[in-house]
């Protein structure tokens, strides 16, 4: 009878601890994603910058060169000020480029550039042509 009782009591400690690191999916994944960046960052970091030029053409040809801005409409100044932040990051010989969490936010900071790029391009759209 004893021995039943620690068998149970042994089952509920077990249940009640939460599980450890090693049983988490999403650190595994996010440990096997950043081995993987670190053995290939240079390539990772150099398709970011292509993906920069070609945001930053987008956005001069577009609104810039064609005179398509208009006083009082910041989202393509603030697209193009998130590009530049991105080359100058990426210009930059810092020690935590090798880090995964580092270059998602790079990408991220990206990403809204080319969601206010988009989103300018639709008002131009939506106002006929003319901002």
């Amino acid at each position: 009878m004893n021995a039943s009782v620690r068998s149970k009591n042994t089952a509920a400690e077990a249940s009640s601890v939460p599980p450890s690191t090693d049983q988490l999916w999403y650190r595994r994944w996010y440990a096997e994603a950043a081995g993987e960046f670190k053995a290939n960052h240079g390539l990772y970091w150099s398709h970011l910058g292509h993906l920069n030029n070609l945001l930053a053409i987008l956005n001069i040809s577009l609104f810039f060169m064609t005179g398509l801005i208009a006083q009082g409409y910041y989202f393509t100044y603030i697209s193009l000020s998130a590009i530049i932040l991105v080359a100058l990051i990426t210009l930059l010989p810092l020690p935590c480029a090798r880090r995964l969490g580092f270059y998602l936010g790079c990408l991220a900071l990206e990403g809204i550039a080319l969601y206010l790029l988009v989103a300018s391009a639709i008002h131009w759209v939506q106002m006929g042509g003319q901002l």
